[in-house]
């Protein structure tokens, strides 16, 4: 069968042990901002600080039946990924993840960095697309996990002049290539622009990587534990397009996030198709001209335990719907929250009791408690969350995908969806909690994905 050409995002779910894998696809240049595209789903078994613009990726807050297709295998929470899952996922490089939403609010991965290699730990965001970590003799960083990056300590180490074509950002500062990052949270990093060396393990090993070597801190970034951040969004200075481009890796990351005890994988290259492999269905990803960088999807409807809450003209306000792993809480239009936590009293009210939030800093926080109530009973006492996409994609969540533990009160369990006025939709990392999400860039379709091939427009 031919290649053809496609720009396009599909997302393929399947069950993976406590986890459901989803895989994209997206074609153009990391700067095209027009694409034409698709995002895809298909139906699957999901088990068990208020940003307004996805920029704030760094800020903290009944299942369907299982089908004998879908590909199985347990997450081993200590370290991640167990040596089982490493040979499935079938990526050139998969490392663990770490964190979660209750301890860090967020999550991160142990990334080596020089010659000879220095640990740091990043967060992982697919709404930024530089990866970063503080410098020696910044005068403005925090005190983070790890010792700062040492350019001068590391044999591979390359400035990065203005004139090189590494330098994405075209901003230079003592002649030297320069980047600047904020957030919405008010929190920034900033510095130079560096080649060294990136240990991804697996296939890869060492690659040449360009990173930011920060040099200025502000807000959360000075004073979290991460050294640093890992940016896998759609731009040319991520780290899935600079493996593409560097080094002829196929354009594919593939990311999963643990439950309430965190933990998780992201991978580095193809997944593989295999016959376990469910159908896939798609929704098209929307082009922004304001957030080109972001995976940006329509959505068409919310439920809360069947009942329709929302429909496509109450997600249709700011930049839309963005899947931001680096947002920690999923953050809905005023409208929106409203009919959810009026939907979820009318459902719970009853055999709940609604108490405080946990933070007296915000008295907004909804929360209810009962007797018998816990992470492994949630089911029995909320309900489950459907998300529909535009094209007819669809999630079917359970409680443990919109809820926080409360963390001072026994049996106490909170709203992880929060009020993002008129901004737009951030499905954060607590709903995609179990849930694998990959996305890849491909120039032609293999015959490999006969159903991506079905589905071009």
């Amino acid at each position: 069968m031919a290649a053809y050409r496609v720009s396009c995002l599909l997302i393929a779910v399947v069950v993976v042990g406590s986890c459901v894998w989803l895989d994209a696809a997206r074609v153009p240049s990391a700067d095209d901002v027009t694409p034409s595209t698709a995002y895809s789903l298909s139906s699957a078994s999901l088990a068990s600080a208020h940003p307004a613009s996805p920029a704030g990726g760094l800020t903290s807050s009944a299942d369907l039946p299982r089908s004998p297709k879908h590909l199985v295998f347990p997450m081993n929470l200590r370290t991640g990924v167990t040596n089982h899952t490493r040979a499935l996922l079938g990526g050139a490089a998969t490392l663990p993840l770490h964190g979660s939403v209750q301890e860090h609010g967020y999550y991160y991965a142990d990334v080596a960095l020089g010659t000879p290699p220095k640990q740091f730990q990043v967060i992982i965001d697919t709404g930024s697309t530089a990866t970063y970590v503080p410098c020696a003799g910044c005068t403005a960083c925090g005190i983070h996990t790890n010792p700062y990056f040492d350019p001068a300590a590391s044999s591979s180490f390359k400035p990065i002049d203005c004139a090189s074509p590494d330098c994405h950002t075209g901003r230079c500062s003592g002649g030297k290539c320069h980047y600047s990052k904020s957030y919405a949270e008010r929190s920034s990093a900033s510095g130079d622009l560096i080649l060294d060396q990136i240990q991804l393990g697996g296939d890869l090993g060492g690659v040449d990587f360009v990173f930011g070597c920060t040099t200025s801190e502000s807000g959360t970034i000075l004073s979290q534990e991460a050294d640093g951040l890992m940016g896998l969004g759609n731009g040319v200075v991520s780290l899935p397009m600079q493996l593409a481009a560097r080094h002829s890796l196929e354009r594919v990351f593939s990311l999963c996030y643990g439950s309430f005890d965190g933990g998780g994988a992201v991978s580095f290259g193809r997944l593989p198709t295999t016959a376990n492999t469910p159908a896939l269905a798609y929704t098209p990803l929307k082009p922004s001209g304001a957030h080109p960088t972001y995976y940006t999807v329509a959505t068409d409807k919310w439920e809360v335990g069947g009942v329709a809450i929302a429909s496509a003209a109450d997600f249709n306000v700011g930049y839309g719907t963005v899947m931001d792993s680096g947002t920690t809480f999923t953050y809905v239009p005023t409208k929106v929250f409203n009919a959810f936590a009026a939907a979820l009293h009318t459902q719970v009210g009853a055999k709940l009791i609604k108490i405080p939030g946990p933070d007296p800093g915000y008295p907004g926080d909804i929360c209810y408690q009962g007797q018998g109530v816990s992470r492994a009973t949630l089911g029995h006492h909320f309900p489950n969350l459907g998300i529909f996409f535009e094209a007819g994609a669809a999630l079917d969540l359970p409680p443990s995908n919109y809820l926080f533990i409360h963390g001072k009160e026994g049996g106490a369990f909170c709203l992880g969806v929060m009020d993002n006025g008129g901004s737009g939709t951030l499905i954060g990392g607590i709903t995609v909690r179990n849930t694998m999400v990959g996305r890849c860039r491909l120039t032609t379709v293999d015959p490999g994905w006969p159903a991506l091939e079905a589905q071009i427009r």
